[in-house]
C-alpha cells in the first residue's frame, strides 16, 4: 500500500505552540470508497481558530485529540474520484486532514476553478 504524511497533535501547547507539540507521521494512504475522492493538498491553512482546537477545554469547536491528525481548509487536487462530482485533475477546497493525502466524501467539498487564477 503507498504511504503519505500527516502531521498529528503530539501534545497539547502551554502557552504559544512550539515544534514539540506537533509530530510528522507516515501512514498508510487512505483509499476512496463510493461517493469519495483522495485529494493530494497542494495548500492547507493555518488559521487562529486552531489554537482553541488544540486545548482540551469547552469551545465553539470540538478539540482535536493527541495522537491524531489535525484539519485545516485544505485546497488540493483530485488523484482518484469514487464520486461521480468529481474526476482525477479536478481541483477542490474543503476542510481536511493536515497530510499529504485525504479522503473525502464528495459532498464536504467544492469546486476550484483554476481559470480564474493561479493555483
Amino acid at each position: 500500500m503507498a504511504e503519505t504524511r500527516q502531521w498529528q497533535l503530539a501534545s497539547r501547547p502551554v502557552g504559544e505552540p512550539t515544534a514539540e507539540n506537533f509530530e510528522l507521521v507516515t501512514v498508510d494512504r487512505p483509499e476512496p470508497s463510493d461517493g469519495e475522492v483522495l485529494v493530494e493538498t497542494l495548500y492547507q491553512s493555518v488559521d487562529p481558530y486552531m489554537r482553541g482546537r488544540m486545548r482540551d477545554a469547552e469551545s465553539y469547536a470540538e478539540p482535536w485529540n493527541v495522537g491524531e491528525p489535525m484539519q485545516a481548509g485544505v485546497v488540493g487536487e483530485v488523484l482518484e474520484s469514487e464520486a461521480d462530482e468529481f474526476a482525477a485533475g479536478d481541483v477542490v477546497t474543503g476542510d481536511l486532514l493536515w497530510a499529504e493525502h485525504a479522503v473525502a466524501d464528495a459532498d464536504d467539498l467544492q469546486p476550484v476553478n483554476p481559470d480564474l487564477g493561479p493555483v
